[in-house]
């Protein structure tokens, strides 16, 4: 893949955000005020898209980054189904220590879930945030529904993607579910998948 040792990609691997997503964004590309198209209905997901708990963490890193054709170490570029391109790499799961940050919350079972929402999303939204700082940044949140076999909630996911963070969720309740969807589609659609 070319690129795949360039130190110059580093840079754009965001770092991880850990916790949650953040509420409205402070100055949205949409003013929000229009209702929220239907999302299109969520899709079969096997079981073994979730992984078993207790592994190390390289090998939940390993497993993510197989899905983009990346090996650890390596920086590649994934085409999202918009045109935008994403720097995939293990540092997206390493905190500024040097440490792996993979286990948080459990999160480490649904990265394959994260991995197949950034390929095959049911929309993508944007939205302009401006931090405390006052410089904007430009996000971008890949949503996808799955029907996950054995569980009898549909898994809501989400993966927030800016410049400099990123982060991953997973709802498997309906109050979760509908809480997190709130939080997710805020801005403006900017590609929704076909039905």
């Amino acid at each position: 893949m070319p690129g795949a040792q360039s130190d110059a990609l580093r840079s754009f691997v965001p770092a991880w955000r850990d916790g949650d997503l953040p509420g409205a964004c402070h100055a949205c590309i949409s003013d929000g005020g229009e209702p929220k198209p239907t999302m299109p209905p969520p899709r079969q997901a096997r079981a073994d898209r979730l992984l078993p708990s207790g592994e190390a963490p390289q090998w939940y890193v390993r497993r993510f980054l197989s899905e983009f054709g990346v090996e650890p170490g390596e920086i590649g570029l994934f085409r999202d189904v918009a045109g935008e391109h994403l720097a995939i790499g293990e540092s997206l799961f390493i905190d500024r220590h040097g440490e792996y940050k993979a286990l948080k919350r459990g999160r480490e079972r649904h990265v394959l879930l994260l991995a197949d929402t950034i390929r095959s999303p049911d929309e993508i939204w944007m939205a302009l945030e401006t931090p405390d700082k006052g410089k904007k940044r430009l996000r971008r949140r890949y949503v996808a529904r799955w029907i996950v076999e054995g569980m009898e909630v549909p898994a809501l996911t989400v993966f927030e993607w800016s410049r400099d963070l990123w982060t991953g969720v997973t709802a498997f309740t309906p109050d979760e579910v509908s809480y997190l969807e709130n939080r997710a589609r805020l801005g403006t659609l900017v590609w929704k998948r076909e039905p």
